[in-house]
């Protein structure tokens, strides 16, 4: 079978797989290698991220000879490798981005949390029961999607200011204000995809739970368990706009050193600085944050599809 050629030793399969590591230890030497101080950063990562790709094309084309198409795949393994070797050098040689890293993920999962905690069950009522009022509500949802973050973030901040409401907590400021804050952008967006998903899967399987014989809670269990994956999707984009949030949390945060900064808001200040090697190192540690989340929970998601 022609499978079975992948499994000889010395074959194709496994030439494929030494020239892939050959390409990825490539990257990693010259991430580790090449300068990183100064203005030369945004260059050596961002253009020089275009020139490895034709770099990894030329050595893949004198390697493999005409069947470089087959082979253009070692190109972005080894300018994903350099990326990754490159931003790991730079944040174990910097000290703040740990910490700012750090800041970012517990707050972007805990008001994920909460705003799950808070959306989930409520967009499961308001999907299994049809109210009176359903379509106000979820005109009104729908327009929270394009709540604007700066006037989220200026509600909250008016809130928790002196001469508001909830001043006296003294949350002004403060990673756990600027929890609050997105807690007010996410738990809209995870509520009505929740709703929506709940509704549509209910109106599915209602007739055939009916013909079936289940009741109301039979019923409810059934609709919850297929809407699992469509749930997860609400998490997954509510974690997306939380960690990617910038407006809100200066507003609320302040964007103090060592105590509110985190990895968007620093991005901004270091452009408006021309720290292009700082920013570039953020974003490129956001973008594999991301990337992990999103990883894990899509691997829960399938898990959940029948």
């Amino acid at each position: 079978m022609d499978g079975d050629r992948f499994l000889v030793p010395g074959g194709p399969g496994r030439k494929e797989m030494r020239t892939s590591l050959f390409f990825v230890a490539l990257g990693i030497v010259l991430g580790l290698v090449l300068p990183l101080d100064g203005a030369v950063v945004f260059g050596t990562v961002v253009l020089g991220t275009v020139v490895l790709i034709w770099v990894a094309f030329l050595l893949a084309w004198a390697t493999t000879g005409r069947r470089t198409r087959t082979r253009f795949r070692h190109s972005p393994l080894m300018t994903i490798a350099f990326l990754l070797a490159a931003t790991a050098r730079f944040v174990v040689t910097t000290a703040d981005l740990l910490q700012i890293t750090r800041l970012s993920l517990l707050v972007s999962g805990t008001s994920t949390v909460l705003a799950t905690l808070i959306a989930v069950p409520l967009g499961a009522l308001l999907g299994l029961h049809e109210l009176g009022s359903a379509r106000l509500l979820r005109n009104i949802l729908f327009t929270l999607y394009g709540l604007p973050p700066v006037l989220a973030g200026l509600l909250v901040f008016l809130a928790l200011s002196r001469g508001g409401p909830l001043g006296g907590l003294g949350l002004l400021y403060t990673p756990l204000g600027m929890v609050i804050a997105q807690v007010v952008i996410v738990t809209p967006i995870i509520l009505g995809i929740t709703t929506s998903v709940v509704s549509t899967v209910e109106r599915r399987v209602k007739e055939t739970a009916t013909v079936l014989g289940a009741d109301r809670y039979q019923l409810s269990v059934t609709v919850l368990r297929e809407a699992a994956a469509g749930v997860l999707t609400a998490v997954m984009v509510g974690f997306g706009r939380a960690i990617s949030e910038v407006g809100a949390v200066f507003i609320v945060g302040g964007h103090i050193e060592g105590q509110t900064q985190v990895l968007t808001t620093t991005i901004i200040t270091d452009v408006s600085q021309a720290e292009y090697t700082h920013a570039v190192a953020l974003g490129v540690i956001l973008l594999v944050i991301a990337g992990v989340i999103y990883s894990l929970l899509y691997r829960l998601q399938e898990r959940t599809l029948p």
